[in-house]
C-alpha cells in the first residue's frame, strides 16, 4: 500500500530518524514495526492521524505502540484530548462505547450513548459501572436515526461512526442542524466510506478531512 504523507507520518519518520531509523515513509515504518494492518485498522490509523496534532509525547507513544489497534485508541484519545472542554458528548453507533467512555475519563461531565443492539449497550452499561462512570452515562438501545429526531439535548462533541454500508449520514447532520444538538463551539467527528458523496448542510462546515483508502473522515462545526 503507498499512503501521502501527512503532518503525522512526517513527524513520526522525523522523531525515527532521530532515533537512528531510516524508513522512505510511513508505511515501511508500520511493516518495519512488526505492526499488522487490516484494511480497516489501516483506514482509522489514517483517517484519526489526520485529525491530530500530536505532542512529542504522544509520538514517542506512537512509536513504541505494539499493535496498529493501539495506535488507533492513542489517535482517539488525542483527538479527545483537542476537545477537552467537551463537557456533553454523544456516541452514536456507540458499539463498545470506547469514545464515550474515553471521554468520561477525561471529565467530561455526561455521555450518552446510542446504539441499536442490546450486547452493546448492555457491555457500555457493565463497563461503566465498573469504572465508576454509571451516574454519568445515559445509555440508549434505539435506532439512531429515530432516537435523534425525538432529541432535545445539546451536545459539545458527538461522533459519527457507523457500519460502512450505512447510507443516511445527510439525514444525521440535517437533523443535528435543525435540532440545534450541536454546541455553539462543539464539533462533530464524522467517519464514512470514502465512495460516499456527502452534502454538508448549509449551516455546517467541514474544518479538517482526510480520505484514506475507502474511509473518509471529516471534522465538522458550526459556520
Amino acid at each position: 500500500m503507498n499512503f501521502l504523507l501527512g503532518k503525522l507520518e512526517l513527524r513520526i519518520i522525523e522523531i525515527a530518524n532521530n532515533m537512528g531509523i531510516e524508513f522512505e515513509n510511513f508505511t515501511d515504518f508500520v511493516i518495519s514495526s512488526g505492526l499488522k494492518l487490516d484494511s480497516a485498522s489501516a483506514q482509522d490509523l489514517y483517517t484519526l492521524a489526520s485529525m491530530c496534532s500530536l505532542s512529542l509525547e504522544t509520538q514517542q507513544t506512537v512509536l513504541e505502540a505494539k499493535s496498529s489497534n493501539e495506535i488507533v485508541e492513542i489517535l482517539q484519545k488525542e483527538i479527545l484530548s483537542a476537545h477537552k472542554n467537551a463537557k456533553h458528548c454523544l456516541d452514536l453507533f456507540a458499539g463498545t462505547g470506547s469514545l464515550g467512555l474515553e471521554c468520561l475519563s477525561r471529565n467530561a461531565s455526561k455521555v450518552t450513548f446510542v446504539d441499536h443492539t442490546n450486547d452493546h449497550i448492555n457491555k457500555i452499561n457493565k463497563l461503566a459501572g465498573q469504572l465508576n462512570y454509571k451516574d454519568k452515562c445515559e445509555c440508549i438501545r434505539a435506532d439512531v436515526s429515530a432516537w435523534m429526531h425525538g432529541n432535545k439535548e445539546v451536545f459539545d462533541l458527538i461522533f459519527i461512526d457507523p457500519p460502512y454500508e450505512f447510507k443516511d449520514y445527510e439525514i444525521l447532520l440535517e437533523t443535528i442542524a435543525l435540532n440545534k444538538m450541536l454546541s455553539k463551539n462543539g464539533f462533530i467527528f464524522l467517519e464514512h466510506a470514502a465512495r460516499i458523496s456527502i452534502n454538508i448542510p448549509d449551516t455546517l462546515k467541514a474544518i479538517r478531512e482526510k480520505k484514506v483508502g475507502e474511509a473518509k473522515g471529516q471534522l465538522i462545526q458550526w459556520k
